[in-house]
């Protein structure tokens, strides 16, 4: 990684060694060679002061992160509480449950503990230079500065006011919104999920991969909207490139509407240039998410060059910079929360290859090499009737026909090119109308043959559907045998 790049994610990594640091800050007893029992003198309930939580009117704070400064923009009201919000970030979006805490947090303060009067060495207690200053300002024209110290290895954290140096232990969890930067409280939800009666329909979703030589392209499958349609499976959408494929609705989910929800891991820089984004990888990407919805929104995100953290000696792991379009912000996104970035198509597609429900089929037409049955069905599911070759067939046999016949597996992810002729083709129409759905199966070898789906190679199986279950339904197809539905 080159020196440009590791200055661009340095805040990040900064920043999460500093989430986990205050938390565990400096376990080690820095007092033991200069405090005895005698000098912990116990006090209940000391309180330094006292406001309500709506009374404070500004918040400055110093830390080693760079601090940053709350300011109240709304009285309270009798039915409403005062409402905040931090300099310098106030056109994004802010983690309003974490701002609103921040006055509240400060406006009252109560030791847990006195440690020692006048204290002379506070460098012992990390108070000779603070991890963070906190100046707080009410409205009756008062302040207090707080100074925050180490951790206490019994409980809490030491704390002195500025302008005395009795020093006390207080709650450490109050504190900690004051030893982050302004970046901290900036939403890191790039785009929400929203509530049921308004959640859009995913017309589009495209995957576009720096290592993959085409683009994943799933569809929404209109046909779904009526409650009558039955075919393909459950899922609402279907792949159209690399290959058309009916998906797995459990697999697939997290893919359509994954983008709803998504969170990134830290922010890196706000208002990234052209350089950023060129050193981030934005301009030339590993992977770029669109998703159209059917409301007029089209969503992108592109994701940048890897890099490794170290959460302990132990443990390492990977993120991404990315870049979300419409928030100008670079994130860091853990590998986790983007399944996009080594999605295959394999991974969401469903198996199967005939996905017409079988009442909807006008025609189906199986040739092989000396053999041509057609199919012609009339009616829905109460009055259905088959003919076979213009004479008429027993309905119960062509459905087992059928069922067999939708056996047939799209085991892998198929794409060159096939030569030669097709030792089976399966042509069907539907009673609504439309181009014929083609289906062709060519041998390639002893032990596979590829699925060529209306002229496009899709899909590979073992040759041993041909030979076991298909072929021999085909010839069995006026005999009284089971048909095979097991190779």
């Amino acid at each position: 990684m080159n020196k440009t790049v590791k200055g661009i994610i340095g805040g990040s990594i900064c920043l999460v060694v500093l989430v986990g640091g205050f938390i565990a800050l400096k376990l080690t007893d820095k007092s033991d060679d200069t405090l005895d029992e005698d000098n912990l003198i116990a006090e209940e309930s000391h309180v330094f002061y006292e406001h309500d939580s709506n009374e404070v009117n500004r918040v400055e704070v110093t830390n080693e992160e760079g601090g940053y400064v709350l300011y109240r923009t709304a009285e309270a009201t009798d039915d409403t509480d005062a409402t905040y919000n931090i300099e310098g970030i106030e056109d994004y979006d802010l983690n309003n449950s974490i701002v609103s805490t921040i006055a509240n947090n400060c406006s009252s303060l109560s030791a847990l503990e006195f440690i020692e009067e006048d204290s002379t060495d506070l460098e012992q207690y990390g108070l000779d230079n603070p991890t963070a200053e906190v100046t707080v300002y009410f409205d009756d024209d008062t302040s207090e500065t707080l100074l925050i110290g180490d951790n206490s290895p019994v409980e809490g954290v030491y704390l002195k006011l500025a302008d005395d140096d009795d020093v006390y232990t207080v709650s450490s969890n109050p504190l900690y919104v004051f030893t982050k930067n302004r970046n901290y409280f900036i939403s890191r939800i790039c785009l929400s999920t929203p509530d049921d009666d308004e959640y859009p329909i995913v017309e589009s979703l495209t995957v576009e991969r720096s290592d993959l030589d085409y683009d994943i392209v799933l569809t929404y499958d209109h046909r779904t909207d009526d409650e009558d349609y039955v075919g393909g499976t459950s899922a609402s959408h279907i792949m159209t490139s690399p290959v058309y494929a009916y998906l797995n609705v459990e697999n697939s989910e997290e893919i359509t509407h994954g983008m709803f929800g998504l969170t990134a891991d830290s922010i890196i820089k706000l208002s990234p240039t052209e350089d950023d984004l060129e050193v981030a990888g934005i301009n030339d990407p590993t992977c770029t998410v669109t998703m159209v919805c059917d409301d007029g929104n089209t969503y992108t995100l592109t994701l940048g060059n890897a890099y490794t953290s170290s959460a302990d000696e132990s443990t390492t792991y990977t993120s991404y910079l990315g870049y979300f379009d419409g928030i100008d912000i670079l994130f860091s996104f853990s590998e986790g929360s983007i399944p996009w970035l080594t999605l295959k198509p394999m991974d969401i597609t469903s198996q199967i290859v005939f996905g017409t429900y079988i009442y909807d089929i006008s025609d189906m037409t199986i040739e092989t090499n000396d053999t041509t049955l057609k199919f012609e069905g009339e009616g829905d599911a109460d009055d259905y009737t088959i003919k076979l070759n213009g004479n008429d067939f027993d309905l119960n046999r062509y459905k087992s026909f059928y069922q067999a016949l939708i056996k047939a597996p799209a085991e892998e992810l198929y794409l060159d090119e096939v030569s030669g002729e097709p030792e089976v083709t399966v042509t069907i129409n539907l009673q609504s109308g439309g181009e014929p759905d083609v289906v062709e199966f060519y041998r390639i070898s002893d032990r596979k043959c590829v699925i060529v789906h209306n002229g496009v190679p899709s899909f590979a199986c073992r040759s041993s559907f041909l030979d076991n279950a298909l072929l021999p339904n085909i010839e069995n197809i006026n005999g009284s045998d089971d048909f095979v539905t097991n190779w």
